[in-house]
Formats: structure tokens, C-alpha cells, sequence
């Protein structure tokens, strides 16, 4: 680990045991009986005990929420001993993962997206985590529950963290698509009003035209499937065949591509068109931020943002101008999507059983209301498990007053950007749609180029 790396034991200030004897206790007939041992109600965790190092990022400088994550794992696993390996800002910690995980200069639990997922378990670089997942309990609850990760998560975040059918990342950070937009170069391209929650395609498209023609720029990656999926969806296609049974139950067939059929292809068209008459960059880059008029971003992507230089993260409170966040704009067949990012345990031969074990339970405390709203801290982070979003506290990052309810705002319908839940990691790469609308932008045949991005896919699934 780097020099930078803390070392953190930790210790609780009192330990109490209870611990109930059988002993000798009467002579009866001439012979010993013996007390019953009285035991607990409920079950308690198996004392694990053992050094971990925890590779992560911080989301703003002074974010500790890494480490009031771990502090209450430790209130129930009180033998756990943590390595911390996080003083990088999120840009910083994935631009060197790869290179780390292939020296093995990385935690024995660490963050991932959800990009990265197939790869790692088909390389052999993480363990799954199903075994664990299927015998996880609440010992804290005093019905002893057992813990259905399906359930805790956004289904999006779920699937995401799932390859092969076998669970390898618990989702604990949810990251879907929605719109920063500057009101002041709004009102300088002539439109002095405020899109409601509920703005359709159409206004999103007449205020792009607006700020566009004055000057402005437009931000959005198409060629990401939470992108343009959601215009596949939106105009009545779908990526994948789906059938309707008798009582309206949808079921969706992975095996079965549905890309080339018109409703997809009218909405991928649509990308294309909005794309192309509106100058869209796929990245902010150098691009002054101030002359952004729109960008579809989640927060992964702000994350990367830059405007001090007294600073390696993005500065809020620097903005001299009127913005905001907003929905996505909706379509007839709406949908969002999603990405997630999670704890990973590295497949480690050398490592312990009991290390191995402690290091699972580290990964999924998220699921643990109080573990995961330390760990989201003020809310730079978007929390993946259900029951802490719909706390909304931690809503009000960046700034109170704005409308950041939109980072979650759509979870019921989102689906999950990442197709390697779903298909081979080959077949996924093979599925590059993203590639065809760039193409079709600079002047490429979209419909040949799905079409070809279907049949390699089709082939690489049998």
C-alpha cells in the first residue's frame, strides 16, 4: 500500500461478555447435577478477528465517511483491524485501479464500478460473494433477520453487481442520469421559465435549440446505454424481445436481441438527430463550465468536474450564476439509467477463511441502514440501499435549495446501464451501440451499424 495509507485499529473502549456457566451446583442422591447453561435468544456473529486494508476515494476533502463506515462494522465485529487506502478524489482512484489491481497494490476490499465487474471475476481478481449473501443476518434486529440484498438495493444497483448469475459487488453508491442546466444562459437564449418535474422530450429539445443557437453548450454522453437505451425505451422499442402474458405481465428475453426493430431505431434515430443539430459533447473537458447551458450527467461524471484551482474537487459555492438540477426529461415510455458502484473482496489465495469472511461482511454492511448513511456522508455519495434514499436527508448535497431529489428520483423504472448481468462479458463487448451512434453522428449508416452490433452479439450469446 502507499505511504499515504492510515492505519487504524480499532478498538471498542469496553467489551462486555456475557457468558453463561454449567457448573457443579448441589449434591442430589449422592451425585452432581448440573445448572442448564442459559442461552441468548437470539444468535450472535462468529468472532472474527483480523487485519483488512480498504481501498476507496474521498468525495470532497474532508470526507471521513469511509471510516465512520467502519466504525460501525466494528460495533459488531469488534476484532477488525483496518488499513485505510483512500486519500485519492474519485477521478484519481479510478484513473490508477486498473494499473493497481494488476500489481496487486490494492485492498483486500475496494471500490469498483460497475463497468469493471465481468471483467475482474472472469480474470479471477475477485471472489463471489453469493454464499455469503444467501446467510447474511441482522444480528442487531431483535427478530434475527436474514438480509435479501434484492431487496435493501435499487434493483438497477442489484443487477449490476451481479455477473454470471453469482453476486460480486454490493452496490452501495447509485449514480442515474439527470440534468444540470444554468437558468442565466437559459433566460439570455429567451426562455424565462422553470421545467417543471414532469418535462417532456420536446421542451428538453426546445431549450437545447435555444441555448445552442445563443452560444451555449450541450454536455451528454450517448454513447453510454443509460443514455441511449433510455431512447430506445422511450419511443416504444426495447433492447431485449419481451412477450405480455394474459394478466399483463411483462417477462423480458435476454437471449433475444430487439434492436433493429422500428420503435428502437426511431428512438436511436432520434440521438442521432439530437445530437447532431445541437453540437453535443459527450464530456465537459476543457470546456468552460460556465458556458454549459444543459448537461445529462449523474454523479460519477461531476465527479471528474474542475473549476479551482485551490482545489481537487469541484466548488459549488463558486458558481456566480442561477442553476440548478432537474429530472430527466420524460419520454412516453420513460426510463433512466443507472449505474452503481460497490465493495468487491479480492481473491486473494493467501488469504485466511476467517479473513475472507470478515472481509465479506465489510463489503455487504451496507445493507445496514445506520453502515450505509455513514457511509454516504452529507450526501456527496447516492446511496444504493432503498430504505436510506427515501430518507431524503442526505438530499440537500451540494447546496440547500436545489433540487437534488433527482439523483434517485426514478428508481421504480430505472434500468440497469451495464448488459454483463444479463449476457458474457464477450457478448456485451460485442454489443457496442454506443460506437454505432458515434459513428452515425460523424456520418455513419446507424441502421447497418446496429444491425452488425446485433448479429456479433447474437453469435458470441450461443
Amino acid at each position: 500500500m502507499k505511504n499515504i495509507s492510515k492505519k487504524i485499529i480499532v478498538s471498542l473502549l469496553s467489551i462486555i461478555l456475557v457468558v453463561s456457566f454449567a457448573g457443579c451446583t448441589v449434591e442430589q442422591g449422592g451425585g452432581p447435577t448440573f445448572a442448564t447453561a442459559q442461552r441468548s435468544p437470539n444468535p450472535t456473529p462468529m468472532d472474527l478477528r483480523g487485519e483488512i486494508t480498504i481501498s476507496g476515494y474521498k468525495s470532497s476533502e474532508f470526507d471521513d465517511s469511509l471510516m465512520d463506515y467502519i466504525a460501525e462494522v466494528t460495533l459488531e465485529y469488534a476484532g477488525l483491524e483496518v488499513v485505510y487506502d483512500y486519500d485519492y478524489t474519485e477521478e484519481e482512484y479510478f484513473a490508477t485501479l486498473d494499473q493497481r489491481i494488476a500489481s496487486g497494490d490494492i485492498g483486500d476490499v475496494y471500490m469498483v464500478r460497475d463497468s469493471q465487474v465481468a471483467g475482474l471475476a472472469e480474470a479471477g481478481k475477485i471472489i463471489d460473494l453469493s454464499s455469503e449473501a444467501d446467510n447474511f443476518y441482522d444480528y442487531s434486529n431483535s427478530g434475527y433477520v436474514k438480509v435479501d440484498l434484492s431487496k435493501e438495493l435499487f434493483p438497477a444497483a442489484y443487477d449490476a453487481g451481479t455477473y454470471n448469475g453469482k453476486l460480486y459487488m454490493v452496490a452501495s453508491e447509485y449514480n442515474h442520469k439527470f440534468v444540470y442546466i444554468n437558468y442565466d444562459l437559459l433566460k439570455a437564449a429567451g426562455i424565462d421559465e422553470i421545467p417543471g418535474d414532469k418535462w417532456t422530450w420536446d421542451t428538453f429539445k426546445n431549450y437545447a435549440k435555444a441555448l445552442t443557437n445563443n452560444g451555449a453548450k450541450i454536455v451528454m454522453d450517448y454513447t453510454d446505454y443509460a443514455i441511449w437505451g433510455a431512447f430506445v425505451n422511450g419511443y416504444g422499442g426495447s433492447v431485449f424481445k419481451t412477450s405480455t402474458s394474459n394478466l399483463g405481465e411483462v417477462s423480458v428475453d435476454y437471449k433475444s436481441l430487439n434492436l433493429t426493430d422500428n420503435a428502437s431505431m426511431t428512438g436511436l434515430n432520434e440521438l442521432v438527430s439530437f445530437v447532431k443539430d445541437n453540437g453535443v459533447l459527450k464530456t465537459l473537458g476543457t470546456t468552460d463550465f460556465a458556458t454549459v447551458g444543459m448537461a445529462v450527467v449523474d454523479r460519477t461524471e461531476i465527479a471528474s468536474w474542475h473549476n479551482s484551482a485551490d482545489s481537487k474537487y469541484f466548488d459549488w459555492s463558486l458558481l456566480n450564476y442561477d442553476w440548478d438540477f432537474m429530472h430527466f426529461p420524460r419520454f412516453e415510455n420513460h426510463s433512466v439509467g443507472a449505474h452503481a458502484s460497490g465493495f468487491v473482496v479480492k481473491n486473494n489465495p493467501e488469504m485466511s477463511e476467517e479473513i475472507r469472511m470478515l472481509c465479506a461482511k465489510v463489503a455487504m454492511f451496507t445493507l445496514f441502514d445506520i453502515a450505509c448513511t455513514a457511509y454516504i456522508g452529507d450526501g456527496e455519495i447516492v446511496p444504493a440501499n432503498i430504505k436510506v434514499s427515501d430518507k431524503k436527508f442526505w438530499r440537500e448535497y451540494p447546496v440547500k435549495g436545489k433540487n437534488t431529489s433527482v439523483f434517485t428520483s426514478y428508481y421504480t423504472s430505472d434500468f440497469c446501464a451495464n448488459f454483463t448481468p444479463y449476457m458474457s462479458l464477450n457478448a456485451a463487448n460485442q454489443l457496442n451501440v454506443g460506437s454505432a451512434v458515434e459513428q452515425a453522428v460523424n456520418g455513419g449508416n446507424l441502421s447497418a451499424l446496429v444491425s452488425s452490433a446485433q448479429s456479433a452479439t447474437t453469435a458470441a450469446m450461443k
